[in-house]
């Protein structure tokens, strides 16, 4: 196909003994999976144009898309992969057929559909880790079985499931050893003929994880500020624990807590295919995600000190549905065209019931409220919480999103054809940002989350945008292809709902715009047995929204223009 595509088969995967995104990224040009302490915060970038920072309301730049579902959320992809039919990684921006938040690329998974024949299998894996804290023991199964539940039903049912011992041991005397987790995926399908025209198919998954799999290990620069100043200070009057332990790769670590996950994620996808009398096909998804994900961060300022506690609640509800009518193929003009409905709510805190700071027992220390005094310029002594003081955010996000789309295909000669698409799309984004305190007094907490400046409700943002793509396709012979692409990509605004200062009128982030120019060969050779596919490209965006470390968090903006460009030889 006349674009920058890597596709791997179930059989490659198992072949390559890849289990999760971070090894297909091994495999993939241009492909990056970065993660901290939850899959709840993965990321994945392509051509090094993505998300970086855990900004849960920052939508993503690559698309992940589930059995032709949309996700808002990149956990869904994070777990391992099982019982999969194939996965495609498609470069540059999709914004035509692929809906919303495709300006870097596309991740498709597709699972594998339930079989006629009665067939099983799994895999057990198990291994040691030396050194840590002990020698951690890892297991890693995955399985299922599938095949014939009457006459025209069919049926599968297949999981994973992980576990691993504490991997990570501790250099200071209170710490907590880390890097144990559980988790497990299971999936069921239902497959159904209907009648000859009609087939339905039913996937239902689920995913649990429960974990304090990552301690992180800092790095402190010998002669930076808090190495010599900071640290040094607080240890002298008990604040902070001493580690004489600085290196970041010896499964030892300088943290006292460890920053524990527990992540539940649920999803639901109806696919139908209907063949009509002239050849042409109506396809159907409907699709239904919910995840929910509570963290606990115990050792906030990392560096070896109780003096604040973070826990975060994070909670996405998403429906979907997608309709396609698609022309039977093999004319002079090859068509298609369709209507996309998504609909997302997120929220973040809990109502209330679940305090996103608290202090801890070294909140009020008169070392540490010296040192806030000294980076924040204020006249007196600032401690990071008065006792028993406690701050809550909880802000909500609503999307919706309509896309009318459409694709044709002139196979102008046997050897030369041109593709063009078109997609109008509308987004309404809807915030209430809640932030405040049991006790106003000043503090860190306080100084974050009460002005009244930072909360409000009934943020709006709406907007619509036509995308487009254009693409010439020479087949120069039967084993070598041209294509020369140039396409206009779209990703909405939105908000930054997260804690801090920032003044409610100044939490809105812009639309992007990007226009791209590629172009590319493929070979095969070798009869077949070798595959070789070259691009260059260009890539300009209007209104990049990136981010940065501001007031505490990463928070999201615009970048009046960025410029990506380069070549591709795989």
């Amino acid at each position: 196909v006349p674009i920058a595509v890597s596709a791997l088969s179930g059989q490659a995967l198992a072949d390559a003994g890849i289990q999760n995104m971070v090894d297909i990224s091994r495999q993939v040009p241009t492909l990056e999976v970065q993660t901290t302490t939850s899959p709840a915060s993965t990321n994945f970038r392509i051509r090094r144009v993505g998300n970086l920072g855990n900004i849960p309301t920052f939508e993503p730049a690559v698309g992940l898309f589930v059995d032709g579902a949309f996700r808002s959320r990149s956990g869904f992809g994070a777990n391992e992969l099982f019982d999969i039919e194939r996965i495609e990684i498609l470069r540059g921006p999709q914004s035509t057929l692929y809906g919303k938040n495709t300006t870097a690329g596309v991740i498709g998974i597709y699972t594998r559909a339930p079989r006629e024949e009665l067939s099983g299998g799994g895999e057990l894996r198990l291994g040691i880790v030396e050194g840590g804290d002990g020698d951690a023991m890892l297991t890693n199964f995955k399985g299922g079985i599938t095949g014939p539940l009457g006459d025209s039903l069919r049926g599968s049912l297949s999981g994973s499931f992980v576990t691993g011992d504490t991997t990570m041991s501790q250099a200071v005397a209170a710490g907590e050893a880390a890097n144990d987790a559980e988790r497990y995926s299971v999936r069921g399908q239902l497959s159904w003929d209907a009648s000859e025209a009609l087939n339905l198919r039913l996937i239902a998954g689920t995913a649990q994880e429960d974990n304090k799999q990552q301690t992180p290990d800092m790095y402190f620069d010998p002669n930076g500020p808090l190495a010599q100043v900071v640290l040094p200070l607080w240890q002298a009057v008990g604040v902070s624990e001493v580690c004489t332990n600085n290196d970041p790769r010896d499964y030892k670590s300088c943290q006292r807590k460890a920053v524990k996950s527990d992540v539940d994620s649920r999803e639901v996808t109806l696919l139908g295919d209907y063949a009509l009398a002239n050849g042409w096909t109506i396809n159907s998804v409907t699709s239904w995600d919910y995840s929910r994900f509570k963290g606990t961060a115990n050792d906030v300022a990392q560096m070896m000190a109780p003096i604040l506690r973070f826990q975060d609640t994070q909670e996405s509800d998403s429906w979907q549905q997608e309709l396609r009518l698609t022309s039977a193929g093999g004319e002079t003009v090859d068509w298609l065209g369709g209507v996309f409905w998504y609909n997302n709510e997120f929220k973040r805190g809990d109502d209330g019931n679940r305090p996103m700071f608290l202090g801890d027992t070294e909140s009020a220390n008169p070392a540490v409220s010296a040192i806030n005094q000294r980076l924040l310029g204020t006249p007196f002594p600032l401690p990071e919480a008065t006792p028993g003081q406690m701050g809550y955010n909880d802000s909500k996000l609503t999307t919706d999103y309509i896309g009318v789309f459409g694709q044709a295909t002139w196979n102008i000669t046997d050897a030369f054809a041109v593709t063009g698409g078109l997609r109008w799309q509308q987004e309404d984004k809807k915030a209430d940002i809640i932030q405040s305190v049991n006790d106003p007094s000043p503090s860190i907490i306080s100084l974050l989350l009460t002005p009244p400046a930072v909360s409000g409700k009934g943020l709006e943002h709406n907007t619509d945008d036509v995308t487009w793509s254009v693409t010439p396709q020479w087949n120069i012979t039967e084993d070598a292809m041209l294509y020369v692409t140039a396409a206009h990509g779209f990703k909405s605004g939105g908000f930054n709902t997260g804690f801090g200062r920032i003044p409610i009128d100044q939490r809105e982030f812009k639309d992007e715009d990007v226009t791209n120019y590629e172009a590319g060969v493929k070979l095969e050779m070798l009869e077949g047995r070798m595959r070789l596919a070259a691009s260059t490209f260009y890539t300009e965006f209007d209104d990049y929204q990136d981010a940065a470390f501001i007031g505490g968090q990463f928070t999201v903006g615009n970048a009046e223009k960025a410029e990506l460009k380069g070549c591709l030889l795989y």
